[in-house]
């Protein structure tokens, strides 16, 4: 089991977690200061991660149809910042959304769901895994490190666009993992709309567990920035 994100508001979420850590976290002093001090543009275009979910999930994978009659591999570790879809696979966008969704049905074993519909994949994985609801309920503790993210609405449409332009593999990733999750789900329940009845079955027993199970967390411990101000995003 795994999780992909929808791209931009990962790398939000990632610098927003980068700007809050402290040097009790582990993090070198000296990096932690620098990065209380920087800006989102600072983030994007020094430090923020390209396609990462991409190279994690197809590294390493034949490009198969990308390329008829090679031997030739996905990238396991780089790609340029602004590739696309046509510059890993010559055969275009379509063929590549092909790829993707081979590799991810071809292991019956690996399930990859969506953060963005985080609860309806955990209830598609536990149908789809048979497992007892009874004895695996698969029920967990929210609990975000770090509260406050920038929002993608928040911010100037040129920050959005550089994300974008960065993420541009993450992006085709993630719609075609969606897609996948969202027709086994149908397939283990039955139809979508069961798909969709039995993810809301399990957010009404999550939340009962969780006020029964869960101890009340502070939000705002650990994670805000100092006096709740968040970053400037110029």
């Amino acid at each position: 089991l795994t999780f992909v994100r929808e791209p931009v508001s990962r790398a939000l979420s990632r610098f927003w977690y980068w700007r809050s850590n402290t040097a009790a976290s582990g993090f070198d002093f000296a990096k932690v200061g620098k990065a209380r001090c920087s800006t989102l543009a600072t983030f994007i275009r020094r430090y923020a991660d390209s396609n990462s979910q991409f190279l994690s999930v197809m590294g390493g994978i034949s490009v198969g149809a990308c390329s008829p009659g090679t031997s030739e591999m996905f990238p396991r570790t780089h790609l340029p910042w602004n590739a696309t879809a046509e510059s890993v696979c010559p055969a275009g966008l379509a063929v590549l959304e092909d790829v993707l969704h081979d590799h991810l049905t071809r292991d019956p074993r690996l399930f990859v769901g969506v953060v963005e519909r985080f609860d309806y994949a955990v209830a598609a994985f536990r149908g789809y895994m048979l497992l007892d609801a009874s004895k695996h309920p698969l029920f967990y503790c929210r609990k975000n490190a770090v509260v406050g993210a920038p929002r993608t609405l928040e911010l100037d449409t040129a920050f959005v666009h550089q994300l974008q332009e960065r993420n541009r593999l993450d992006e085709v990733l993630h719609r075609v993992a969606e897609r996948v999750m969202v027709r086994r789900a149908a397939c283990v329940f039955g139809s979508a709309q069961a798909a969709l009845a039995a993810a809301e079955q399990f957010s009404e027993d999550l939340k009962v567990y969780q006020v029964s199970k869960c101890k009340a967390e502070d939000s705002s411990a650990g994670g805000q920035m100092p006096n709740n101000k968040k970053p400037k995003a110029n």
